[in-house]
């Protein structure tokens, strides 16, 4: 289990990948829709750089137990 939790808000996301290109953990995918997803949250290390980039504020991590 990871010890972080990677919430994706998909009514502000329009899918620009940033959170993609820079994850270093490969968290994030794109499914058959062209939309991004949270792939495999258990890779997160809890960088928030995902969060820092998103320009649409469409991402939240948090340490799980918070």
């Amino acid at each position: 289990m990871s010890n972080f939790n990677v919430k994706l808000f998909r009514r502000f996301c329009k899918s620009c990948k940033l959170c993609l290109n820079i994850c270093p953990k490969d968290v994030f995918t794109v499914n058959e829709c062209g939309q991004v997803v949270v792939e495999d949250a258990d890779k997160c290390i809890g960088c928030r750089l995902c969060v820092e980039i998103c320009p649409d504020f469409a991402l939240e991590v948090e340490k799980n137990g918070d």
